[in-house]
């Protein structure tokens, strides 16, 4: 098999962490509404990786332009049903659509979750085992103490990662501030806060 290095490394390109439904659907699932996870991914995978300029234009990270032509053929749609997809998708706020005004300016989209999924460097981080012990007093902590669901616990630890020894150390200290600083109807989960930091007050 050729470019077997294609299943072991992901060059310069970075990592996508997909949820498992989304991906189990995009392969197997055998109904309609297989298109909307697979148009996903591929937005998903071609949003550009790291700000630059594409035909003159700037493009920031997350964002693609796209040709309703081009999404139309790839997927085997007519154009009524690409846009129906699309606004669906944008009314679910996983992404935002910025239509060209003319017919020579290109139409964008901005992947909301881009950051998310797409935010993993192309070598894989050692684990430290001080970091992984201090990862799961917050994990039990701050699910203790709001009652939120526990989930995306992986995605969290990337984030936990990512910080700091001083900002794992507010990120534990201020957890019982952050809940009593604002309503619960403003709690974020447990990637949201390390992943905005908003154990920094923000």
């Amino acid at each position: 098999m050729e470019n077997l290095n294609y299943f072991k490394n992901a060059g310069n390109q970075g990592y996508i962490l997909l949820p498992r439904r989304l991906l189990l659907n995009a392969l197997f699932l055998q109904s309609p509404e297989r298109q909307y996870y697979r148009l996903y991914i591929y937005l998903l995978l071609k949003a550009t990786y790291g700000d630059g300029r594409t035909d003159g234009e700037s493009l920031k990270r997350g964002e693609l332009y796209f040709s309703y032509r081009t999404l139309c053929e790839q997927f085997s749609v007519c154009r009524a049903t690409l846009s129906k997809m699309l606004n669906e998708m944008e009314e679910c706020e996983l992404i935002e659509i910025y239509r060209g005004k003319t017919n020579r300016q290109s139409s964008k989209i901005k992947m909301l979750y881009y950051e998310q999924m797409c935010d993993f460097a192309t070598i894989f981080e050692e684990p430290s085992g001080k970091s992984d012990y201090e990862f799961e007093v917050f994990w039990d902590i701050y699910h203790n103490r709001s009652g939120l669901e526990p989930i995306d616990k992986e995605l969290a630890h990337h984030y936990w990662k990512r910080l700091s020894s001083e900002e794992r150390t507010l990120a534990l200290v201020n957890v019982d501030v952050y809940f009593s600083d604002i309503p619960r109807s403003r709690w974020r989960t447990a990637v949201e806060y390390l992943g905005y930091k908003n154990f920094l007050g923000n």
